[in-house]
């Protein structure tokens, strides 16, 4: 008799394809399935995709790249060689003095979730050991990049919909935001108040 296969996830990226098994009717595993459109199952895969990001998270495992994240929370960790590119964040996002050692967000998405209120992102205090690439990664919420850069940090393509505040940011070896998208009055180098833009910290756009 024939032992059935367990069917995996389709999902392959720049680290490889993915061997988690498949999530439901899904071709993809939870942590890369995307939320379907009804509420009762949206709120279930959320559930199982929070229970599996802090599995993950438990294991030092930070490869996340193309997985849809809810509402994650790092404060006062050190996390090395994180992948996150073109992962979708959904909901409030806090590294919040979190230490990357070699950390990649390119092509991420941080945007909101329908259920909540009052969200955000935040790199409040984290410090960025080697390049921080945030190349094509798109900001679709508030947010605070309060944050040490050791190496070069590229926003290149960078996309910020909402308020993006670099305040007492400070950049080792520069940051280049070439061809990057800001929309409203959003990029300031100041506290809330203030009206200096971050063209004032001598980026380069």
């Amino acid at each position: 008799m024939a032992q059935e296969v367990e069917d995996r996830c389709e999902y392959k990226g720049f680290a490889g394809s993915c061997r988690e098994p498949t999530y439901s009717n899904s071709l993809r595993c939870i942590l890369h399935a995307d939320l379907p459109s009804d509420p009762a199952d949206a709120k279930k895969l959320k559930e199982l995709k929070v229970k599996k990001f802090g599995e993950k998270k438990g294991q030092k495992d930070f490869n996340f790249e193309g997985a849809t994240l809810i509402e994650v929370f790092f404060r006062d960790e050190y996390i090395e060689d994180a992948i996150f590119i073109n992962t979708v964040f959904i909901g409030s996002t806090r590294f919040e003095r979190v230490t990357f050692f070699r950390a990649h967000f390119d092509g991420a998405i941080f945007r909101g979730d329908e259920d909540e209120q009052h969200q955000n992102v935040s790199f409040e205090g984290a410090i960025f050991v080697g390049e921080a690439p945030f190349s094509h990664a798109e900001f679709k919420l508030p947010v605070m990049f309060q944050a040490e850069f050791h190496d070069y940090a590229n926003f290149i393509r960078a996309t910020f919909r909402k308020e993006a505040w670099f305040t007492g940011a400070t950049f080792g070896n520069g940051a280049n935001f070439l061809r990057g998208t800001f929309e409203e009055t959003s990029c300031h180098s100041g506290p809330p108040t203030s009206e200096v833009p971050c063209r004032s910290k001598k980026l380069n756009f």
